[in-house]
């Protein structure tokens, strides 16, 4: 049983709390430091304490570093109105306070720290999922920015300036006075002092020598209300006669008196300094004596003479008096964060980010993407006859799960929703054992799976859930917080994950948040077994874990809390991290919220660091995240080479920032510069930093002229003689001072060989690089990068926790140099300027390294120095020449087949940087793996993609023979990248229609690809010598023969519908296969079509827009015969023939026209082709159609329709006319036709008899 405890602080250690956790064996502490907010585990100690922690405070609350920016919706600054003043000091002071405001105005005061919201940063927090919080003040009609909290701040009556009363229900009120909360309900304060008093003081004033008498007024006249006579010889202050601050300060120092008609804050700065103001009652502005803070001092309450005696004795009071408002207003402000921060915390996201506003301002809506990606995913999990497969073809027995669940009292509910969610599970063998102080419910003893422990005594649970665990001999055994509701395909996917390999002990899952209204949404896409991130935040999840690796590692957790994350620091430190599995599927649901308990983490973690003598100290993040700093128990000398090209523009602000800025001392500079930019004047600065720096010693180091990138790196470590070696652009600015202790810190623990900082773009503060993912934008690219700013969490905490990354920033990083020589340091030959930081991470971690992105230390960098290319041909082109051949080596190295990035879910897009689900694909093997090939589809929309790629490949994958990715081309839209294709690992890909640049230049791409996969292009057409009147001849390249033979040099084999293709191709390919179209059971079997039911026969033709030509053969034909049977169309039909039509349907979506066509009842159908080399071409697809439903067919005797029951006729009236007067006239003759029309298909033209067939012409020999 653990305890939380707090100790006072004694004198040796000030401005904190002491944490005592204690353990039945041992205790430790944690220092919650008040100035660093910095937790503290030091070395175990036996001090105690009696009183709890949660008596006194909440541990979160120290992690509520994430806060929600407030947005004040404010008229532009004008220093007249105090109203405005109030909105634009109000964000300049959180600000100050180290929230994150902005003013919705266009003029602000450019010396106040006020900026403006703008709609990209408004788009960013919605994409990083930060609600907002948006004050309006009580004029501002309705709420027009229509996302957020809504905090409506009264400044003065409702009503009273703008007129109107009407509010939404659901804002909240705060008020600027008491006297302003009317009917509104307002329960908070916010006097924010609008006055300056750095302008309006007694300073310089003489209360015996005033004089001067002036009056003011705002709305006065405007509203109806006279002026009166006694201030007809004052000077009037007034919207008439604008005055600034400072001028109104000198006034007021030396008037005598201030006449008011109505309540205004510069009455206040009128006492302030000194001038005592009478306010004249009148029953337009001023019925009452304002309320305020003063009381009567320095005001009178009519014009009697007692009364303005009575305020100037009285007005000296004043400026004391509101110096002692700032007390009071920090108290309010506090109140104010605290209140506004939790109301955001419990909004709901949808709340704050309405549909209609984010479809309003075009931003990208994350929860659509979402709910198109569970949408895929559903479509591809719809298969439980592949689990049942599976389980029937498990040779020992399919693995138990063993799921224990502590139940307090109150989680009942909860209760239900798992065990309902459990018996939707396509996998049967599982038991659910209850720990709970509850006594068991009726009925449950009839259900054999699940069991009920009724334990009152908490500290007994632990045991009990491992007695359990040790008697039921299950395979996998997890413990399951309340309302956890598997996906039904949980338990079936880590079973088959975890028998796939028995390195692994123990796997967790992605998982996701339902709402109120049952939808899915929150979705985290966890990144991989990432060491430095799952230690860092409560992320991981249940972990499912082999029941020997439970027992030994010390079973269940002490404390109901989180106990899966104390489990999975015990499991890492027992079996290593490598033991673990991380599967990267939404199989787990939570409801409401995610469950964490971040006391008993930071318990969890005080324990480990206790177990291995660690004293760590842990650096609050967010609400659910924090950073481990490692103890500097050593400074190690560090060698921070300067990477210069030899600018005075950029060296000397990156050597002073280094030396003004930097506090750890153990460090040397070595400035490395290649021979070729040592120029006199770089010399003389480089000698004279030299002689002005005593503490530091800086050393030029010579690289042969034209050196790139990485050769300056190798020549530093070369003159480095110290262990660690710090690589730092010339361009680069430092703006902490203990940003090389956290690297070096970082970098300390054995197998971390390198680590680097959040570099951030100068003036904007953006992002430009947080520890890169391979094949992000291609190659390599960094998360928010030029999207998000320095502050801002990112996806699960990702920009402000450390987390272990596969690439680092050359920019900035530190490495060890025995690690780097291991590594046989940068490659300055094939890489150079380009990918060889990236080139060295990755050989790093080949080697067992870790790298790490650390952003307690932070680098400002924009980026490498850019030069207009244009103006120099030569070299543009060489730089173009090494980037390319760069670009080809990297990928020869590094994008084997299944290469992905470790630290990036797959289920994440690769094309943005800001982390949203991949929706334009989802391979069935993620969802579904199989030993099956994979096979990835380019396909057409149109039939031609149906029939020769998405039916069989579907057909397949239902068999269980395949497994699919369907990524179908719609117009414009891009090719997957070479990454893409590396992380998909396909066995396969099947593409058609190929023939334009960007798909062309793809084919380039993927067959340069190391260890590729197979590329075959399918082919329905001639496509080559396509008909004039085909609508589609529009589309195809002039030159679409070269186009089509340089896609055929690209792929390993072409695979075609007929013969004819197959000839007229076969210079193009030396690997061609025929396989014909084929139609589906299902579509097609269950369908008939009726005979003889109108008193003539009926013929039709059915088909689409691309036979026009075929068609006007028919005109005639129609015409002779349309009083002996009645003609039927069904899809196009030329204008000319409509008129001679008995009916005429329009086309069909693909799935619903077998039915249609079915339902024509035709007696007869026609199929003409005109005899051009491009119908020699077809398939025979048209006579199947007709011939699975039994229906007669006449066509052209041509290529396609030979060697079929079909009537083949020559495309001559005379020849038609007859064949049809043939069939019209004898209706037994033409349905056994028919008959023998649909034996042939039934025998040779079925899909699914056929599924060897297409699927060996698809894959490797």
């Amino acid at each position: 049983m653990f305890g939380l405890s707090v100790t006072a602080p004694n004198e040796s250690v000030t401005n904190c709390l002491i944490v005592s956790c204690t353990t039945p064996h041992s205790s430790a502490a944690i220092r919650f430091s008040c100035d660093e907010t910095v937790l503290h585990p030091p070395m175990p100690t036996d001090s105690r304490s009696t009183k709890t922690i949660m008596d006194h405070l909440n541990p979160t609350e120290y992690y509520r570093a994430e806060r929600s920016p407030y947005y004040i919706y404010a008229p532009d600054y004008q220093e007249g109105s105090s109203g405005i003043r109030v909105l634009h000091y109000l964000c300049h002071i959180l600000n100050l306070h180290g929230q994150e405001a902005y003013v919705h105005a266009n003029v602000v005061n450019e010396a106040l720290w006020i900026p403006k919201l703008t709609k990209e940063i408004m788009h960013r927090h919605y994409l990083a999922g930060r609600k907002p919080i948006v004050i309006y003040p009580e004029v501002a009609v309705g709420t027009p920015l229509g996302l957020g909290v809504k905090i409506r701040y009264l400044l003065n009556k409702p009503g009273f300036v703008a007129g109107h009363t009407e509010f939404d229900d659901d804002e909240i009120f705060v008020a600027y006075r008491e006297a302003f909360i009317a009917d509104s309900g307002a329960k908070h304060l916010l006097f924010l002092p609008a006055c300056d008093p750095s302008k309006f003081n007694l300073e310089g004033t003489n209360p015996s020598n005033r004089s001067g008498i002036y009056f003011f007024y705002y709305r006065l006249l405007t509203r109806g209300g006279q002026l009166l006579p006694l201030t007809d010889n004052a000077i009037e202050i007034s919207p008439n006669n604008p005055r600034s601050l400072d001028e109104l300060a000198v006034i007021f120092k030396r008037a005598e008196l201030l006449y008011c008609y109505e309540d205004s804050a510069i009455a206040l700065e009128a006492r302030m300094c000194g001038c005592p103001v009478v306010y004249i009652p009148n029953a337009t502005m001023l019925p009452e004596y304002p309320k305020d803070s003063f009381g009567r001092d320095g005001a009178a309450w009519g014009t009697s003479a007692e009364e303005i005696a009575k305020a100037k004795e009285t007005v000296h009071k004043v400026f004391p008096a509101y110096a002692r408002l700032y007390d009071d207003f920090n108290s309010q402000l506090q109140k104010f964060i605290v209140m506004t921060q939790e109301a955001a915390r419990r909004a709901g996201f949808d709340y704050c980010f309405p549909a209609h506003t984010v479809r309003a301002n075009g931003w990208q809506a994350t929860g659509d993407l979402y709910e198109s990606w569970r949408a895929n995913r559903a479509t591809i999990c719809d298969e439980g006859n592949l689990v049942e497969q599976y389980a029937a073809s498990m040779q020992d027995g399919i693995p138990g799960f063993h799921l224990c669940m502590r139940l307090p009292q109150g989680s009942e509910a909860l209760l239900a929703d798992t065990i309902d969610s459990m018996f939707g599970q396509h996998y049967p063998n599982w038991h659910l054992d209850v720990i709970t102080p509850l006594p068991a419910p009726d009925g449950l003893e009839s259900i054999p799976c699940i069991s009920w422990h009724t334990i009152p005594e908490a500290s007994k649970h632990k045991a009990a859930i491992d007695t359990q665990v040790e008697l039921r001999n299950l395979d996998l055994c997890v413990e399951l917080p309340p309302g956890a509701t598997p996906d039904p395909l949980c338990f079936w996917r880590i079973a088959k994950d975890m028998a796939a390999s028995g390195k692994y002990v123990g796997a967790f899952v992605d998982d996701d948040l339902i709402g109120t209204d049952g939808k899915h949404h929150t979705p985290r896409f966890k990144p991989g077994v990432n060491p430095a991130q799952l230690i860092s935040s409560d992320l991981a999840g249940p972990l499912f874990l082999r029941r020997e690796a439970w027992m030994a590692s010390g079973g269940a957790s002490e404390r109901q809390g989180s106990p899966w994350f104390s489990q999975l620091l015990r499991v890492a430190d027992t079996f290593g991290w490598h033991s673990i599995l991380h599967i990267p599927d939404i199989l787990f649901s939570y409801r409401g919220s995610f469950p964490s308990d971040i006391e008993s983490c930071l318990i969890g973690l005080v324990v480990q660091q206790q177990t291995k003598g660690m004293t760590n100290e842990i650096v609050p993040v967010t609400s659910r995240s924090w950073n481990i700093r490692n103890p500097l128990t050593a400074e190690p000398m560090i060698s921070v080479a300067v990477l210069s090209q030899g600018h005075l523009d950029y060296l000397p602000r990156c050597v002073d920032s280094i030396l003004k800025k930097t506090s750890y001392s153990n460090f040397e500079i070595l400035i490395t510069l290649s021979e070729d930019a040592c120029h006199p004047d770089i010399i003389d600065w480089i000698e004279r930093a030299q002689c002005n720096s005593a503490s530091v010693k800086i050393r030029l180091v010579r690289v042969q002229p034209a050196s790139n990138h990485a050769a300056r790196c190798n020549a530093a470590v070369r003159a480095c003689s110290n262990d660690y070696i710090l690589f730092i652009r010339e361009e680069a600015v430092v703006i902490q001072e203990k940003w090389l202790e956290e690297l070096v810190r970082t970098c300390l623990p054995p197998g971390i060989a390198a680590a680097s900082p959040c570099l951030i773009a100068p003036s904007t503060s953006k992002i430009t690089d947080a520890g890169n993912i391979l094949g992000l934008k291609e190659i390599v690219g960094s998360p928010y990068q030029d999207e998000a700013k320095l502050g801002d969490p990112g996806y699960l905490d990702t920009l402000r926790i450390a987390r272990d990354a596969n690439l680092l920033s050359g920019a900035c990083l530190l490495v060890r140099k025995g690690d780097y020589l291991a590594a046989e340091g940068m490659d300055e030959n094939c890489l150079g300027d380009h990918f060889a930081d990236a080139d060295l991470c990755l050989k790093l971690r080949s080697l067992g390294h870790r790298t790490i992105y650390q952003p307690l230390a932070t680098v400002v960098y924009g980026g490498p120095i850019s030069f207009d290319l244009g103006c120099d041909i030569e070299r543009k082109t060489n730089f173009l020449s090494a980037q390319g051949n760069a670009k080809y080596e990297f990928l020869q190295r590094w994008l084997n087949r299944g290469a992905s990035d470790p630290y990036w879910n797959p289920n994440l897009s690769l094309t943005s940087v800001t982390p949203i689900p991949e929706t334009e694909y989802q391979p069935q093997w993620r969802y579904f793996p199989s030993s099956g090939p994979r096979i990835l589809a380019r396909q057409l929309t149109n039939g031609q993609g149906i029939f020769r790629v998405t039916a069989p490949l579907r057909a397949l994958c239902k068999a269980g023979m395949a497994s699919e990715c369907l990524w179908p081309q719609e117009e414009n839209d891009r090719e997957p990248n070479v990454q893409e294709i590396q992380r998909l690992a396909p066995d396969a890909i099947i593409v058609q229609h190929y023939i334009n640049d960007p798909k062309l230049a793809g084919l380039d791409a993927w067959k340069a690809l190391p260890s590729r996969p197979f590329i075959v292009y399918a082919l329905d057409d001639l496509l080559t010598n396509m008909a004039e009147s085909n609508p589609f001849r529009k589309r195809i390249p002039a030159n679409s023969r070269t186009r089509l033979s340089y896609a055929l040099e690209r792929c390993d084999r072409l695979v075609v519908s007929t013969d004819y293709l197959a000839s007229e191709y076969r210079h193009l390919n030396s690997d061609i296969r025929v396989v014909p179209n084929r139609l589906e059971q299902e579509l097609w079997l269950p369908l008939r079509s009726r005979r003889r039911i109108g008193k003539k026969p009926r013929i039709g033709w059915a088909g689409g827009t691309t036979h026009q030509g075929d068609l006007i053969l028919l005109k005639e034909i129609i015409e002779q015969t349309r009083h002996e049977a009645d003609w039927i169309f069904f899809g196009m039909c030329p204008e000319e023939i409509l008129p001679l039509l008995a009916e005429y349907h329009s086309f069909a979506s693909f799935t619903e026209y077998p039915a249609k066509l079915a339902a024509l009842s035709l007696d007869i159908a026609v199929a003409p082709l005109a005899e051009i080399p491009f119908n020699q071409g077809k398939s025979n697809l048209r006579l199947l159609e007709y011939g699975i439903l039994g229906i007669p067919v006449v066509c052209t005797d041509i290529d396609p329709y030979q060697g079929s029951p079909a009537c083949r006729v020559a495309n001559t009236v005379a020849a038609w006319t007859k064949a049809l007067r043939d069939r019209i006239h004898d209706a037994d003759a033409r349905e056994q036709e028919g008959a023998a029309l649909r034996h042939w298909v039934l025998e040779g033209y079925l899909l699914e008899n056929h599924l060897d067939e297409w699927l060996d012409a698809h894959l490797p020999n």
